[in-house]
């Protein structure tokens, strides 16, 4: 098996596998019990894994991404994902949607930057597996709904205002998605 390693000096520099540990020696057992259903695996979308892939002469670019989320062969077939609203750990940088001071009626709304990295990424993996299951989260609101006003860390202000803001602001990224 192999593994591959990125980083800002190097790109997909290709590793070997070794494990330290077989399955045998993990102390896993099947007891055959079944307490609960698992509705699939996957990963999250994001800027950096796109750039990545991009990164690779397109034909590599597709058999990693037929890997990732064809529904049949020995690929991971990742099936359930997350799409972050908004900048998350994994973005080029921070970003929001609503990117104007006190936008509290969501007028400067926009899912632009979308459109060049996470949208492509979605679709290619809809493209390879059209029942792919997604679910949203925000990494952060708007730097400007927060204190302090910045986006990787702080806390929500709780006004009136902005708790409505931040609703509509949700409401925005189903219908921009949509």
């Amino acid at each position: 098996m192999k593994w591959y390693v990125t980083t800002e000096a190097n790109k997909w520099i290709e590793k070997n596998y070794a494990p330290d540990q077989t399955a045998a020696d993990t102390g896993v057992q099947d007891t055959g019990l079944y307490d609960q259903t698992i509705d699939g695996f996957g990963g999250c979308f994001n800027e950096l894994g796109f750039e990545a892939l991009s990164q690779l002469p397109p034909q590599k670019k597709e058999a990693i991404l037929d890997d990732l989320f064809l529904p049949e062969g020995d690929g991971l077939r990742l099936n359930f994902c997350r799409t972050p609203i908004g900048a998350s750990d994994y973005a080029l940088n921070w970003y929001s949607y609503s990117p104007c001071k006190d936008d509290f009626k969501m007028e400067h709304f926009t899912i632009e930057r979308d459109r060049e990295y996470l949208l492509p990424y979605i679709q290619s993996a809809r493209k390879r597996n059209p029942r792919l299951e997604m679910f949203a989260s925000p990494w952060s609101p708007p730097e400007w709904m927060k204190f302090p006003a910045v986006y990787n860390y702080g806390k929500l202000i709780w006004t009136p205002e902005n708790l409505n803001a931040y609703a509509l602001y949700f409401v925005k990224y189903i219908e921009a998605y949509a």
